[in-house]
């Protein structure tokens, strides 16, 4: 299931802030490939590559400052997968009014995983994957 491994993956990112590790390890596949792109390109990790010893696993560079900290550990919504859930599917209007730009969402659409910036920018909706405030 998807959403268990986003929630495995921010999982062991939260216990690598606990414990002040800045490389964390977690099996391939191309869903989280495509989340921890979105995570790259927004600055809230450093990178992430292959790991050498085992190609089925990637190696994540974890980024901490003051910002990233808050921003990543305080609250992190990880929404469940069953498709009954009427309130996990959000339009580009109600990304704007509910979510506007102070909270970083990525959403599942007809175009692939999107920012909320990206939604309301293609002016599409879709399954709400995970928010922080």
């Amino acid at each position: 299931m998807k959403i268990n491994k986003l929630s495995l993956l921010f999982s062991k990112m939260r216990l690598a802030f606990i414990l002040k590790k800045t490389v964390i390890k977690i099996g391939f596949s191309n869903f989280i490939y495509n989340i921890l792109v979105i995570l790259y390109n927004e600055g809230v990790i450093r990178g992430f590559c292959f790991d050498p010893q085992d190609k089925n696993k990637l190696c994540i560079f974890l980024k901490f400052s003051l910002i990233s900290d808050n921003f990543l550990f305080n609250g992190v919504f990880v929404f469940p997968s069953n498709r009954m859930f009427k309130k996990n599917y959000v339009t580009a209007r109600d990304i704007q009014q509910k979510y506007g730009y102070s909270k970083f969402i990525v959403v599942s659409t007809a175009r692939g995983l999107l920012t909320g910036r990206e939604c309301t920018l293609f002016k599409v909706g879709g399954r709400l994957l995970f928010y922080f405030y």
